[in-house]
């Protein structure tokens, strides 16, 4: 049963690598970070925008490993977060059972398995498969460690484990904090073996302090993105920050397809409070990155929201696994009658059933804007002098597909729109500046310059010259923005050709032709 469970993870997974569906937005920016920057550049921190994140510096070092021995390739660029992925379902059941019974151990999996945040982000060109493959793979280090700490090189590897998983995962702290927590209470009067440990902690420390002022910090300071992520950041006032909680927990829940969240939420803290009835260290262990992820994001340094706290989903599990035991377990001692007792358990079996077998209608084709094919069409179809307007969100992945389509040469200019948005209201008006791209050897974006944002509230004003051969693209746009777009060119010139994908559309215009 464990083997299918874990085949069964596996395929969904593996199925999901195998649509090897475009890159888009931040994907495509991930990837634009490995492509065009050095290992040594990597390790400078320097990131690619200031108003983006970056990812940690040990996870783009091992993309640009890949990509240097297999080449710029898709599927390449997000093997890495497929191994991961692939890895934590072992990993997982040996962790669940640490704090589970055998059938819950199993129904857990199941969970682990079937979720569709962890599926869907085990081939995604970004680190969160891999933030949940260190948690797991922190904590059973620390278990096997603390079964026998006084052999020399588990604590070597300890600390190894413990220095890579800050390089690759920013929440990796929380966990590495709360490991460290447990070891010192638990060995507070031998003070020996408290030193060799402080020796790994220090090692850590000092791991975490250079990721954090090279990469970290700067985006901290970035105001735009703060005021842009300020939903993710827990409140500070009480009455605002339960509700608040309960909300994102809510919506993390759903991410791991249990439905409907509001039961496995209360199943969530019922398994908690068993698990701290049982083992205050278990309790610790679960509880502990929670808690310190709320506290970093109360004081914004931390996003705790969907994806940023993937990291979770296995404590998250085991907490709702714990509680449906508790539940059954009650069930089965319910001396009333049988028919009441019968309805309780019937309620939970449907909401469990109906969590496994809705899976499938999650699973649908996990693209989200097809570029990729629609730029071959435009690598076809180019000519020596071709012009290109590209909407805001889709110019990362129309700058790595340049590169990985190998157009013939690139373009020394083009122009970026976008709709404008002001306080969450998208205005009657378009975005526009002039993006100046530099290009390495190979053809990789590395930087560039841009002009003044010119904001356009006019469809008559003429911010796109009068080229003959003029390439519109969007992808991750507002249908509202590319109208108003398209509305402005077909006043200046004749529309030549139309292609369209899933999320994407690339028009051709004639603007030397008046309209």
């Amino acid at each position: 049963m464990i083997f299918f469970i874990l085949a069964l993870g596996i395929a969904l997974r593996l199925a999901h690598f195998l649509e090897n569906c475009s890159l888009w937005l931040d994907e495509a920016y991930v990837a634009l970070h490995v492509m065009g920057r050095t290992f040594q550049e990597i390790l400078s921190g320097v990131p690619l925008s200031s108003d983006l994140p970056m990812p940690p510096i040990g996870f783009l070092l091992i993309e640009k490993l890949f990509v240097s021995l297999f080449g710029n390739h898709e599927m390449v660029l997000r093997a890495f977060p497929f191994l991961c992925g692939v890895f934590s379902l072992p990993l997982f059941y040996v962790f669940s059972k640490r704090f589970c019974s055998p059938v819950e151990s199993l129904l857990a999996l199941v969970f682990f398995a079937l979720a569709d945040g962890l599926v869907y982000y085990s081939s995604e060109l970004k680190p969160y498969a891999s933030d949940v493959f260190f948690a797991l793979s922190v904590y059973l280090v620390t278990f096997w460690v603390e079964d026998n700490p006084s052999i020399v090189l588990r604590r070597i590897f300890y600390m190894v484990i413990g220095a890579l998983a800050v390089s690759f995962s920013y929440p990796s702290i929380f966990i590495l904090s709360t490991t460290a927590i447990i070891l010192i209470l638990k060995n507070r009067k031998d003070f020996e073996r408290l030193k060799s440990y402080f020796l790994i902690f220090e090692v850590w420390a000092m791991v975490f302090a250079w990721w954090y002022a090279t990469a970290y910090h700067a985006l901290l300071k970035n105001t735009g993105f703060i005021n842009n992520s300020l939903g993710s950041f827990l409140p500070v006032s009480l009455t605002e920050a339960i509700p608040w909680v309960l909300q994102h927990l809510g919506d993390f829940v759903s991410m791991l397809s249990l439905s409907p969240a509001w039961l496995f939420l209360v199943l969530f803290f019922i398994g908690m409070g068993r698990v701290c009835l049982k083992s205050r260290e278990h309790f610790v262990l679960l509880m502990g990155p929670v808690i310190l992820a709320l506290i970093a994001s109360a004081l914004q340094k931390y996003m705790f929201s969907h994806r940023f706290i993937l990291f979770l989903s296995p404590m998250i599990l085991i907490g709702v696994v714990r509680g449906i035991g508790f539940g059954l377990e009650g069930i089965k001692n319910f001396k009333r009658t049988t028919l009441i007792k019968n309805v309780i358990l019937g309620f939970v079996g449907i909401c469990l059933v109906y969590s496994i077998m809705s899976f499938p209608t999650r699973f649908e084709r996990y693209s989200k804007e097809e570029l990729r094919p629609l730029m071959e069409v435009v690598k076809k179809e180019f000519r020596a002098g071709d012009v290109f307007y590209v909407n805001d969100q889709g110019s990362y992945a129309f700058l790595y597909y340049l590169a990985r389509l190998k157009f013939p040469s690139r373009p020394h200019h083009f122009g970026r729109i976008g709709d404008l948005v002001i306080e969450g209201r998208e205005q009657s008006a378009i975005a526009f500046r002039q993006e100046f791209p530099e290009f390495n050897l190979q053809g990789n974006f590395i930087g560039g310059t841009a002009s003044d944002l010119q904001i356009v509230d006019s469809p008559t004003v003429n911010i796109f010259g009068r080229n003959s051969r003029t390439w519109i693209i969007f992808s991750h746009h507002r249908e509202k923005a590319k109208g108003r777009v398209l509305e402005m060119l077909r006043r200046m010139g004749q529309e030549r050709g139309f292609w369209k994908a899933k999320g994407a559309e690339i028009y051709f215009f004639d603007l030397n032709d008046g309209g």
